[in-house]
Protein backbone atom coordinates (compact mmCIF):
# COMPACT_ATOMS: atom_id res chain seq x y z
CA UNK A 1 0.00 0.00 0.00
CA UNK A 2 1.65 3.55 -1.07
CA UNK A 3 2.45 5.43 2.26
CA UNK A 4 3.31 9.25 1.50
CA UNK A 5 4.23 11.69 4.43
CA UNK A 6 2.55 14.61 4.30
CA UNK A 7 5.50 16.69 5.97
CA UNK A 8 7.50 18.85 4.20
CA UNK A 9 11.16 18.13 2.63
CA UNK A 10 12.38 20.32 5.40
CA UNK A 11 10.97 19.24 8.81
CA UNK A 12 12.47 18.22 11.37
CA UNK A 13 10.58 14.88 11.56
CA UNK A 14 8.86 13.10 9.50
CA UNK A 15 5.43 11.32 11.78
CA UNK A 16 2.68 12.44 9.58
CA UNK A 17 1.43 10.34 6.37
CA UNK A 18 -1.77 9.39 4.19
CA UNK A 19 -1.87 6.02 2.54
CA UNK A 20 -4.05 5.07 -0.43
CA UNK A 21 -5.68 1.36 -1.11
CA UNK A 22 -7.13 0.56 -3.97
CA UNK A 23 -10.31 -2.09 -2.96
CA UNK A 24 -11.94 -4.93 -5.04
CA UNK A 25 -15.03 -2.95 -5.10
CA UNK A 26 -13.28 0.03 -6.84
CA UNK A 27 -13.77 2.27 -3.93
CA UNK A 28 -10.61 3.41 -2.36
CA UNK A 29 -9.20 3.44 1.30
CA UNK A 30 -7.04 6.11 2.40
CA UNK A 31 -5.83 6.18 5.80
CA UNK A 32 -4.48 8.81 7.99
CA UNK A 33 -1.20 8.09 9.87
CA UNK A 34 -0.06 9.96 12.62
CA UNK A 35 2.84 9.06 15.23
CA UNK A 36 1.15 8.23 18.65
CA UNK A 37 4.30 9.58 20.81
CA UNK A 38 2.80 8.57 23.94
CA UNK A 39 3.79 5.17 23.64
CA UNK A 40 7.31 6.77 24.52
CA UNK A 41 5.81 8.29 27.50
CA UNK A 42 6.00 6.78 30.90
CA UNK A 43 3.01 7.96 32.65
CA UNK A 44 3.49 10.01 36.24
CA UNK A 45 7.03 10.83 34.70
CA UNK A 46 8.96 14.04 34.34
CA UNK A 47 9.14 14.00 31.01
CA UNK A 48 4.94 12.83 31.23
CA UNK A 49 4.02 16.05 33.15
CA UNK A 50 6.05 18.37 30.71
CA UNK A 51 4.51 16.96 27.50
CA UNK A 52 1.02 16.98 29.03
CA UNK A 53 1.96 20.93 29.54
CA UNK A 54 3.24 22.21 26.06
CA UNK A 55 0.47 19.36 24.33
CA UNK A 56 1.74 19.73 21.35
CA UNK A 57 4.95 20.74 19.08
CA UNK A 58 4.57 24.30 18.03
CA UNK A 59 6.25 25.40 14.56
CA UNK A 60 7.53 28.91 14.37
CA UNK A 61 8.96 30.23 11.26
CA UNK A 62 12.75 29.29 11.90
CA UNK A 63 11.91 27.54 14.96
CA UNK A 64 10.59 24.54 16.79
CA UNK A 65 9.24 23.79 20.73
CA UNK A 66 8.59 20.13 20.79
CA UNK A 67 6.39 18.98 22.91
CA UNK A 68 8.89 15.86 23.68
CA UNK A 69 12.35 16.73 24.83
CA UNK A 70 15.41 16.64 22.04
CA UNK A 71 16.61 13.69 23.63
CA UNK A 72 13.10 11.95 22.94
CA UNK A 73 12.27 13.36 19.63
CA UNK A 74 12.12 13.26 16.80
CA UNK A 75 13.93 10.54 15.48
CA UNK A 76 12.03 8.17 18.01
CA UNK A 77 8.86 8.86 17.46
CA UNK A 78 9.51 9.44 13.45
CA UNK A 79 8.70 7.38 11.24
CA UNK A 80 11.94 6.06 8.72
CA UNK A 81 11.49 7.18 5.10
CA UNK A 82 13.37 6.02 2.21
CA UNK A 83 12.95 9.21 0.09
CA UNK A 84 9.14 10.92 0.48
CA UNK A 85 7.58 7.12 0.06
CA UNK A 86 7.49 4.34 3.26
Amino acid sequence: MPTFTIDPDDAKDFDDALSVENLPNGDLRVGVHIADVSSYVRPGTALDTEAQRRGNSTYLVGTVVPMLRRTSSPTACAVSWRGKIA
